[in-house]
This record gives C-alpha cells, sequence and structure tokens, in this order.
C-alpha cells in the first residue's frame, strides 16, 4: 500500500472535505475520492459517513486512522535517518550557561570556519547531573561539565580543563570590602543564586554546610535560571551572587563590581570535557574539542584532522 493513500486519509479527516483536501494536496477532487474509495474496498469497511454536510469517520476509520498516523510517523522517522546518513551525524554539544557565556562563541566560531561541511549543530545548556543523563542515553555527544564533587566519568572519554573561579560579587554602593570579607557580613544582603543542580550553587551549599549553615542564613534568597538578571541585579546594587569571576571579569577591572572571598572557603570548581566513547574519533567531534582547548589557549589533546586540510 502507498502511504500517501494514508496521508490523504489523514488530510480528509482533518478538514471534513474531499474539495477542502484535494486542495490542501495539489491534487483533484476525483483523485482524493478514488484513494479512499481503494482504502475502503481493501479493508472491506465504510471510513467515512457521507450522510453530513461534513465527512466524519466511522468506527472503522477511527481504527484505520489511528494506524494511519502510526505508520506515517515511522515513515517520516525512516526519512530523517535517512538523511542524517547523508549529512553525517549531528553535532549535539552540552555545557553550562556560564562556560557558554564566556568560551562557547568563540569556539562555535573556530570550528564553522574550519568545518562549514557540518550542518546540523545542537547547542544545549544542562547542569552536571543532566547532561550525564542525556551522554549515556545518546542524546548528547559532547558536554563541558562544571562540578565541584567527584563524578564518574568511568564510562566516557575525558579531558581535563583548567578550574574555574567561583566569587561573591556585590557592587560597590554595599560598602562590602574588597577581597578578603567574611561571612556575616555577606549574609547581611539578599543573595542571588541558581537553581538546584547547577554547580555553583553545590559549591557555595558544600561550603555553607561546612560551617552549620545554609542558604537561608542569607538576609534573602532569589533562585534565578538566568545569569544576565543576576548580573544587572548585582549591578544595581539589589544584592550578591556568587558566581564564575571569568563573567563579570570586565565590570571587576572598571570597578563596577566588587569580588569577594571567604577564608577557608572553596572558590575552585572543575571543568572535565565528556565525549561519548563511541564518538571520540569522530573527526567533527575531534575538531571541537581542539577548538575548545585552543579557545583556552592551551594545545589540542587530540589529533585534529581537520586542521591539516
Amino acid at each position: 500500500m502507498e502511504t500517501r493513500y494514508l496521508r490523504t486519509l489523514a488530510v480528509v479527516a482533518q478538514t471534513g472535505s474531499f474539495s477542502k483536501t484535494a486542495q490542501q494536496l495539489h491534487i483533484t477532487q476525483s483523485a482524493v475520492s478514488q484513494r479512499i474509495k481503494w482504502l475502503e474496498d481493501h479493508f472491506g469497511r465504510e471510513l467515512f459517513n457521507r450522510t453530513s454536510t461534513r465527512l466524519l469517520l466511522t468506527d472503522a476509520g477511527k481504527v484505520a486512522l489511528e494506524k494511519a498516523h502510526e505508520i506515517l510517523a515511522l515513515e517520516d522517522q525512516m526519512v530523517e535517518e535517512l538523511e542524517n546518513l547523508e549529512r553525517g551525524h549531528p553535532l549535539r554539544v552540552s555545557c553550562t550557561p556560564a562556560f557558554g557565556m564566556i568560551h562557547l562563541p568563540q569556539a562555535l566560531n573556530r570550528f564553522m570556519l574550519r568545518n562549514y561541511e557540518i550542518t546540523d549543530i545542537q547547542l544545549l545548556f544542562h547542569v552536571p547531573e543532566q547532561a550525564m543523563i542525556e551522554l549515556r542515553e545518546g542524546h548528547i555527544e559532547l558536554a563541558v561539565i562544571e562540578h565541584c564533587d567527584r563524578m564518574d566519568f568511568e564510562e566516557f572519554a575525558t579531558y581535563p580543563l583548567p578550574d574555574d573561579k567561583v566569587v561573591f560579587v556585590s557592587a560597590h554602593t554595599l560598602n562590602l570590602p574588597k577581597g578578603r570579607c567574611e561571612l556575616s557580613q555577606l549574609r547581611e544582603h539578599t543573595l542571588y543564586v541558581r537553581k538546584e543542580g547547577c554547580s555553583s550553587r553545590s559549591l557555595l551549599e558544600n561550603n555553607l554546610r561546612q560551617r552549620h549553615l545554609s542558604l537561608r542564613d542569607f538576609r534573602k534568597t532569589v533562585v534565578t535560571d538566568g545569569l544576565v538578571v543576576t548580573i544587572e541585579a548585582v549591578r544595581a546594587g539589589a544584592g550578591i551572587a556568587f558566581i564564575s569571576r571569568a563573567l563579570v571579569e570586565k565590570d571587576l577591572a572598571e570597578g563596577i563590581l566588587r569580588e569577594h572571598h571567604v577564608h577557608d572557603f572553596s572558590h575552585q570548581r572543575n571543568r572535565t570535557l565528556v565525549v561519548n566513547w563511541d564518538r571520540r574519533d569522530d573527526p567533527a567531534i575531534k575538531a571541537f574539542i581542539s577548538c575548545i582547548f585552543n579557545t583556552l589557549n592551551l594545545p589540542s589533546p587530540v589529533e585534529d584532522d581537520s586542521a591539516a586540510g
């Protein structure tokens, strides 16, 4: 059976009219009628009730339509997978918003200049645990994961990246001392913090837990998923934040913001580039790895096949 007959069935069920279906499919009304009649003869059942002005599905028609949708979905999936074979594997990359804002644009620009034949790139922001799930299930091929605890990367190919420094920041209007600052001073202010699962929040909570404190011990806590919102709020003097220093490096240099360190606080989080093991030798993956390391002014740990081209 040709699936165009099933598609015709689906459109007639949607429009309730042979003439509207003909217009939508760019065929004649007679062709629509003949396709539906062929299906009815083939199944030995009437699929539409023709007693009203609008064509309505019979019980047999409802069963046929449900199965038609399943068959058409399989066909669409097959076509997509065959097209993917022609285009090659998609490149799906995950990272944290911080890394995405600071480094990913440069790395992506390097990659696109050297790999113009890659047409299917997906960039996703995930917290560490979600990135690991996506890697295991094969939904992404490569992830830059920022973490403050040990993570089980045994099943993946991994490439260590330089640590990221996370600091408290505030506007000068809050009159907090630059550099060394007492935690009690910081706790007097509203804290802007990321959602649960984000590594900067996990690092802060670990530090606080060692002092038998929690986020509730700050004057007020505002949870936001937007780094831009957080930075703008801190610039305006609405509170403080514990974020990647690289995100606000320019503001710190210009004196718009101040950074603060707490004695015996851990201000470093790890960064690891994690790759699905079965894609580690893919030329596109190796090229992207090289672009990330080049962006960080580091030698690439893989032999980049595209660099020789």
